[in-house]
């Protein structure tokens, strides 16, 4: 995901139709962006020849720095896991694996072999100007969505439909994990006179 919707293989339809074709496409980039980020053991390597150096205090900061963010990652996909093949992985969550992919960027200017660096650079680049189409396109269905799923919510809420029926209405959108919890937040927010719904009569 660290590329984007295509790396997880949610290219849209639009772009590349059929479902073996969208997912081909995303092992393509997965792949691509695993070979990226195993690729960075080679710089690495040659960082840790320079750890009894000056050089090596950045290099520590840089391996507590991937250390950090690989916990963050598998804690997230720990905690997401149960939901994982009911709601599928929200796209939103490929912020927390970029920080990856510039880990190992980073790691090839600074310690890759001087011949190879800039090639590595340009296969980071080359990766994300390929994918970035692609994510454009979902990015525009997942607007399209969102406002489309917005509108139908306020001008039911505007119509003073009662919370059970706003709840029924709009649970996938809004929180599709827990129609009851989404029912009684609303009221909350009604009670508390806040926003839109602190305003909103229902029946």
């Amino acid at each position: 995901m660290g590329i984007g919707p295509i790396g997880a293989g949610k290219a849209s339809a639009e772009l590349v139709p059929g479902l073996l074709p969208r997912l081909i496409t995303g092992g393509l980039f997965c792949g691509a962006t695993f070979l990226l980020l195993a690729s960075s053991i080679i710089p690495l390597r040659r960082g840790l020849c320079n750890i009894r150096t000056p050089e090596g205090s950045r290099f520590f900061g840089f391996l507590t720095f991937i250390a950090a963010i690989s916990v963050l990652a598998v804690a997230v996909a720990w905690g997401r896991a149960g939901w994982v093949p009911q709601y599928s992985m929200p796209g939103r969550y490929a912020l927390l694996s970029v920080p990856a992919l510039c880990a190992a960027y980073f790691a090839w200017l600074l310690y890759g072999p001087e011949g190879q660096r800039d090639r590595i650079a340009n296969a980071f680049a080359i990766a994300a100007l390929l994918a970035l189409p692609f994510n454009v396109q979902e990015g525009f269905a997942f607007r399209d969505w969102y406002v489309s799923g917005m509108s139908a919510f306020e001008q039911d809420l505007s119509d003073g439909v009662s919370w059970q029926e706003l709840g029924d209405r709009h649970q996938k959108f809004l929180m599709h994990w827990d129609h009851d919890v989404l029912i009684e937040r609303m009221r909350l927010l009604h009670e508390a006179k806040t926003g839109p719904l602190g305003r909103a009569t229902p029946r």
